[in-house]
């Protein structure tokens, strides 16, 4: 085995978990702070916001409870995949919700 092919590892061990903490706060302030302004504007406008795209409007609570509540867990390393992996369902209807065009694809 050649030199080149014993320090072929490409990830830093010292680094990467900075990295991931990094990461992981990003995506946690960023639901939280998501979560936090759907208060901030009021929560009649979340619930009109839902009703318009079919959604129920007494969803709004909870998804706000769910976005505060996970993106807590990430920030301080709560079973923060899991957290992440749920939260990716919301990222999924947000995209649905505000892509464009998508009207003439709902029912």
């Amino acid at each position: 085995m050649d030199s080149n092919q014993k320090n072929c590892n490409s990830v830093d061990s010292i680094l990467a978990p900075y990295g991931l903490l990094i990461l992981r706060l990003a995506i946690g302030v960023d639901w939280i702070v998501h979560a936090l302004l759907k208060t901030s504007r009021g929560m009649e406008t979340h619930v009109a916001l839902l009703e318009r795209n079919g959604i129920p409007g007494f969803l709004a609570w909870p998804t706000f409870t769910a976005e505060l509540t996970l993106g807590i867990m990430i920030v301080i390393g709560f079973w923060s995949r899991q957290a992440a992996a749920f939260l990716l369902v919301f990222l999924l209807v947000v995209v649905w919700i505000k892509w464009p065009g998508a009207e003439s694809t709902r029912a």
